[in-house]
């Protein structure tokens, strides 16, 4: 089944470089204010079907035809919400999230910023929210589940949820809507363990790495994967406590999350001081120094 909107979109290696243009502006500006418009702005039609995203239209200034087919096997992040390059495009509302999209190979990986509306409506964006939804599903790779197999049986991982925003100390978990029952009772507890997978260490070399430098703990000496904390390792799995600061429906406000904006949640358990704090457990010296994770 083929589903279609109007758009508009741009590639983030112009929005980056209007950015240097007017770093000062950009600076002072607040976020509902319309900055980070690219350099060349497309307007045109999305089309998704079972295989690939296809982007059809022209470029706003110079009106040459431009045509983009992804493959959804080329994708490898969605996600929906404002970041620190892209805030608000002229035809737009500031409360609008734009939809970002990354495709290819990660040294020659794109990103896309894309508003989609329905055909004749005159404010774009106001179907990103059900295109983020539709392209999520049909990514069983990527925020929705991840399939891994091992020497003797499959084993099926599924993603419950996605950190949308982060800000200084403090992030935005939203959970998925067929995972949000499982937030009942959630309120009741101070702290929670958030397991989630280092989206930006999933690559083959990163997977394949099994020795490192501890390096935020400032340590000469090589350690395994296993003995530390690092991101890198054969499964980018991570984990964080954190204090749970506010609940809303599917959305989790949290403080103290160390991971980045656009990384699948995995699980959530609550921590239970009885069963989790070990007072005299040993650790190595060099964990004293740097970061507590």
């Amino acid at each position: 089944m083929k589903t279609a909107y109007d758009a508009i979109w741009g590639f983030k290696e112009d929005i980056v470089e209007l950015r240097k243009d007017f770093k000062e502006h950009i600076l002072k500006a607040h976020t509902s204010q319309p900055v980070g418009i690219p350099l060349h702005r497309y307007e045109g039609q999305l089309a998704l079907d079972e295989k690939s995203v296809v982007l059809s239209g022209k470029d706003e200034d110079t009106r040459e035809n431009f045509r983009q087919v992804i493959g959804l096997g080329e994708v490898t992040d969605v996600f929906l919400g404002w970041d620190n390059v892209l805030r608000r495009w002229r035809d737009t509302r500031a409360w609008i999230k734009p939809f970002r999209l990354t495709f290819g190979e990660h040294e020659k990986s794109k990103t896309l910023y894309i508003y989609a509306k329905n055909n004749g409506k005159r404010v774009y964006g106001n179907k990103n929210e059900e295109l983020s939804e539709i392209l999520g599903s049909k990514l069983p790779h990527m925020l929705r589940r991840s399939t891994a197999l091992n020497k003797n049986a499959g084993a099926e991982l599924r993603f419950i949820g996605v950190v949308e925003r982060t800000k200084g100390e403090e992030a935005r978990i939203r959970i998925f809507k067929e995972y949000c029952p499982g937030l009942r009772g959630i309120e009741e507890y101070s702290h929670l363990i958030i397991l989630y997978w280092s989206h930006l260490r999933d690559n083959d070399k990163e997977r394949q790495t099994l020795l490192v430098f501890p390096r935020r703990h400032e340590v000469n000496v090589e350690k395994g994967v296993f003995a530390c904390r690092s991101p890198s390792r054969p499964n980018p799995i991570a984990l964080c406590i954190i204090q749970l600061l506010k609940t809303d429906k599917c959305v989790l406000t949290v403080k103290g999350l160390d991971a980045y904006e656009g990384s699948p949640i995995i699980d959530i358990k609550p921590y239970l001081p009885r069963a989790d704090s070990i007072p005299n457990a040993k650790a190595p010296p060099w964990t004293e120094k740097g970061p507590q994770t």
